[in-house]
């Protein structure tokens, strides 16, 4: 509870609105990290690509939310009047700032290319600890068990790449 009383209740408010949206943006980023080819295209490829596909995500979950919407409110006209809010981004892509620096320095020569990868990966896993050890100690969990969340999606962050990366390995079956 001490937690909370730290942090204020604006905080919790907030966190409590965009913890679930960030770590599952940060997980799907993480894969489209992992899906890249090797060698990797130009750091602006890689940028744009990496936020066009988070931005097409979001559009799909949040059209997704509108048609579950529309269902239980059985209002077919809904979807014609919230295509602005389908289309506005939302807080699932507040990680793309992560690739954006580490292949924006990389663009500048600043870092090597492998260094802003890494970089990437690491940094998207940390934020997945942090967020998943964030979102359970304002569900009013102890250390421990928060700890033991952010490990969780941590994870599961990385299991998720790593099937990415592997099925780009994966035989051909079928030909």
């Amino acid at each position: 509870m001490e937690f909370l009383i730290l942090i204020g209740p604006k905080t919790v408010a907030f966190l409590t609105q965009i913890s679930a949206k960030f770590i599952y943006g940060t997980i799907v980023l993480g894969a489209v990290i992992g899906s890249l080819s090797d060698p990797l295209p130009r750091n602006m490829a890689v940028i744009v690509v990496v936020a066009l596909s988070l931005y097409f995500v979001s559009v799909a979950n949040r059209y997704a939310q509108s048609i579950n919407e529309q269902m239980r409110n059985r209002d077919s006209e809904a979807l014609t009047k919230n295509w602005a809010a389908i289309l506005k981004p939302n807080w699932m892509m507040s990680s793309v700032i992560v690739p954006i620096g580490f292949f924006g320095a990389s663009g500048f020569g600043w870092i090597h290319q492998q260094t802003a990868l890494a970089g990437t990966k690491y940094t998207l896993l940390f934020l997945l600890l942090f967020m998943g050890f964030v979102s359970r100690r304002v569900c009013g969990s102890g250390i421990p068990r928060s700890l033991l969340s952010g490990v969780i999606v941590a994870s599961l962050g990385f299991l998720v790449v790593q099937l990415k990366i592997w099925s780009k390995y994966l035989p051909v079956i079928g030909y």
